[in-house]
């Protein structure tokens, strides 16, 4: 049959009998590698100690909650994993209960910001930890803060932790508390031991962070330098010695890079004088507890004077590429924020801001075209909305994003929080979704947080577990007045995924995003251990064993529905024109 076919081709015998043999040939080389492919060894599998060994930070890309798996595994693991843990520790050595009422409450609020932001640091650190320890550790050594660590986290071997931080505040914790062995792993100092690191610098080698007044700063000896310090926390309360301290700052610490100034509000007019250049990261805070009418005063005169055309116009803030300020989330009158916005929106290396009111952001215009900010921290009522969405709206006109890859929003709701119609409600969540999804950079997340608890009980905050690509949870519980702020530089922007946090009930959500009542019987006392022991419960996931059936019944009825909800492929515009339609957004 070959050789007809051969034939009718126009092949001759001898080329026939040569294509078989290069047939044949064809086919032993392909037989070949498959014979060798049997014969060899099968490839070795991937061995998690020995990638450990290797050295990748692997515990970069995960929450401590969801590294806690790779922890409890093996004892090898777990202390190769634990050298790769770095820790700040805020500490209190307490003979009893305190006394003070303001102590107290400070001592609740660490501690619960901790089991707040625990769960969803990055593993790898630095983990913000607080610990109390008795007078019997009194002064306190490295193997009484292993066993203060060791009752918060347990499943870290602290022994094995090389960079451990201590922060030395004033009070209960300050310098005098600990064994001076320690002072080369204290990496935060209180004004209270300015004078001590004034005379034996070389003693504390791992200071990071330093806090002390702007009479200390001007009291230091001026061949003293401190090149290992990039944090600097100023109390700038007489304003007479502002400049001379600001010039002071660049002499002591040749390598400042993050600066807090707390400034009485004369403090504030000083900052406009020529030749002060303010560093990369910077955060003002005007003294909270002055008069109303002398910060306003102070702020709209300062506004007024940084705006005037003169050749140094705006110069201390032009190196400013994180600028953190609480006045810009305030109502100042006169054009105050006018005139500071204006000068904002000249500096050339911002990228980072907060805390913003809505007023301010659209004083900024944040959705022109050459606006380079990467982080945004907004502060919004539940009023308003609508004006925010009505912001956004040309950017969908126009088909572009903005350049925002962190959008932070804390929800005020002072007078109150109402259940919303089913149909405003699926629009707000449509608005929502189409900032986070098409008006935003394609990998930005949008984190929320709340001022009043009972706004975890909104479908806004469900949203964090519908849509964890695209929404974070901020779960510190922001009380007296206190507000998220901006991401320092010496850190990643964050995400705050919901590792650790319990999914709330939804008791004010009227649509399809209401889940079930969460499963009492399975409570985890752990906040670093609840997500892995015990995570949020979603449609389809395997019923844990040991829940009993009326909690199986409950969990097999829950959350989200599997088919999506019609919000999702809802336009901006159409979504904005229900809410002018709706009565209860005005």
């Amino acid at each position: 049959l070959k050789c007809r076919l051969a034939q009718s081709l126009g092949m001759s015998d001898a080329d026939g009998v040569a294509s078989d043999a290069a047939a044949e040939a064809a086919e032993a080389a392909e037989a070949e590698p498959a014979q060798e492919a049997e014969t060899a060894e099968p490839e070795r599998a991937v061995d998690f100690i020995r990638l450990l060994r290797a050295g990748p930070p692997l515990l970069r890309w995960l929450p401590l909650a969801g590294a806690a798996g790779a922890f409890i595994a093996s004892r090898r693991t777990r202390v190769l994993l634990s050298c790769l843990v770095t820790v700040d520790i805020t500490f209190d050595v307490i003979a009893s209960k305190l006394t003070s009422q303001r102590g107290e409450l400070e001592s609740k609020r660490r501690r619960q910001q901790c089991q707040e932001r625990l769960p969803q640091s990055l593993a790898s650190g630095p983990l913000t930890m607080y610990i109390k320890c008795p007078l019997r550790d009194f002064p306190l050594q490295r193997p009484a803060v292993n066993r203060g660590l060791s009752r918060a986290i347990p499943m870290v071997r602290w022994e094995e932790v090389e960079t451990l931080s201590l922060l030395c505040l004033s009070g209960h914790g300050g310098l005098e508390s600990i064994d001076p062995k320690l002072y080369g792993s204290v990496g935060g100092l209180e004004s209270s031991a300015v004078s001590q690191l004034a005379r034996e610098p070389e003693s504390f080698g791992g200071l990071r962070k330093l806090t002390l007044s702007l009479a200390q700063l001007v009291g230091l000896p001026l061949e003293l330098q401190l090149p290992h310090v990039q944090r600097v926390k100023v109390l700038c309360l007489d304003a007479d010695l502002m400049c001379e301290g600001l010039h002071r700052l660049s002499i002591t610490f040749p390598k400042l890079s993050r600066l807090h100034l707390i400034l009485a509000p004369s403090g504030v007019l000083p900052l406009c004088s020529p030749g002060l250049l303010a560093p990369e990261d910077l955060r003002l805070t005007v003294d909270p507890t002055a008069a109303a009418a002398e910060r306003d005063a102070n702020v709209f005169v300062g506004s007024h004077l940084l705006s005037l055309p003169f050749s140094w116009r705006g110069s201390f803030f032009q190196r400013v590429v994180r600028l953190q300020m609480a006045e810009l989330n305030e109502d100042h009158r006169g054009l105050a924020l006018d005139q500071l916005a204006s000068v904002l929106r000249t500096l050339p290396a911002l990228r980072r801001l907060g805390t913003v009111s809505l007023q301010t952001a659209r004083l900024l215009d944040i959705v022109r075209e050459d606006c380079a900010l990467e982080e945004l921290v907004l502060v919004l009522e539940l009023d308003e909305f609508q004006s925010f969405f009505r912001m956004l709206l040309p950017l969908e006109q126009q088909k572009r994003r903005i350049g925002l890859r962190r959008l932070a929003v804390h929800f005020l709701a002072r007078d109150g929080v109402s259940r919303l119609k089913a149909n405003i409600e699926s629009a707000v969540l449509a608005c929502w979704y189409n900032v986070a999804a098409a008006l935003i950079q394609r990998n930005g997340i949008v984190i929320f947080s709340i001022g009043e608890k009972q706004l975890m009980e909104t479908a806004l905050l469900q949203l964090p577990w519908f849509l964890p690509r695209h929404f974070g949870l901020d779960a510190v519980e922001y009380t007296s007045g206190r507000l998220p702020s901006s991401t320092p530089l010496a850190r990643p922007l964050t995400y705050y995924g919901v590792d650790g946090v319990v999914q709330p009930r939804g008791t004010l959500v009227a649509g399809s995003l209401r889940p079930s009542a969460p499963v009492d019987e399975l409570h985890c006392d752990s906040p670093i251990m609840a997500s892995a022991a015990n995570p949020t419960w979603r449609a389809g996931d395997r019923t844990p064993a040991g829940a009993s059936s009326r909690a199986r019944g409950r969990m097999a009825r829950s959350p989200c529905e599997s088919r999506s909800p019609k919000w999702l492929t809802s336009p901006l515009a159409d979504a904005i024109e229900t809410l002018l339609t709706a009565r209860q957004f005005g």
